[in-house]
């Protein structure tokens, strides 16, 4: 063989399902001349191809599988069972909010109660590429709350504090689960006020007043 040209084994796979032998699935290929030779068969004329897309479309779709249930025994063996909702386990209200948005089923419901668990949340579905969509007191009517498939939802509800209020420097340090009723009342117990406010204002939370620049009635 010269030195420009070789043997390419190329659609073995099929050629053996045709009952064709190694030998017969070769070609001799040239780089300078004979790039684009089509693979035919020495027992026939018929081009060998490749394996059907829907055979590659079902492999990726178990592999995707495999990865979101490899994902979520991680979040529940690092955050708890007590965290982690498993998608068929999920309540109807957190797969909608108030836009009237259909509802999506998430692949997980997870509520944690510290930043390190929003942390390690993170940390886990970025290294597994799943999507994840923040929810507040899902009172929101763009639909913004409402979960994307194949995504896990993380609720707020349980970071809940109100960590500091500082009347001295008019400054107040919450959680962003806590509602937007809670740091109304905090900020009047000390001697001041918050100026936001909302008719939802028992439900909805300060993370995601916060994110959507809400501002209501007092503003």
């Amino acid at each position: 063989t010269p030195a420009n040209s070789g043997l390419l084994l190329y659609g073995c796979k099929v050629a053996a399902d045709q009952g064709l032998s190694i030998s017969q699935c070769v070609r001799p290929v040239s780089t300078a001349h004979n790039r684009d030779i089509p693979l035919v068969s020495t027992r026939s004329p018929r081009i060998l191809r490749p394996w059907p897309a829907d055979q590659g479309a079902a492999r990726r779709r178990e592999r995707l599988l495999m990865s979101q249930e490899q994902l979520i025994q991680e979040l529940i063996s690092t955050l708890g069972a007590d965290v982690v909702l498993r998608g068929a386990d999920v309540p109807e209200r957190y797969q909608t909010d108030w836009s009237g948005t259909p509802p999506q089923r998430p692949l997980a419901l997870v509520r944690p109660r510290s930043t390190d668990e929003v942390s390690a949340l993170m940390r886990l579905c970025t290294a597994h590429r799943v999507p994840v969509v923040p929810q507040g007191g899902l009172t929101g009517l763009a639909g913004a709350a409402v979960p994307v498939p194949g995504a896990v939802a993380v609720s707020m509800e349980r970071m809940n504090a109100i960590e500091d209020v500082n009347a001295r420097t008019a400054l107040m340090t919450v959680q962003a689960g806590a509602t937007l009723q809670a740091v109304q009342e905090a900020a009047v117990a000390a001697g001041m006020v918050f100026g936001v406010d909302l008719g939802a204002r028992g439900s909805c939370q300060i993370g995601g007043n916060v994110a959507t620049n809400a501002g209501g009635n007092g503003v």
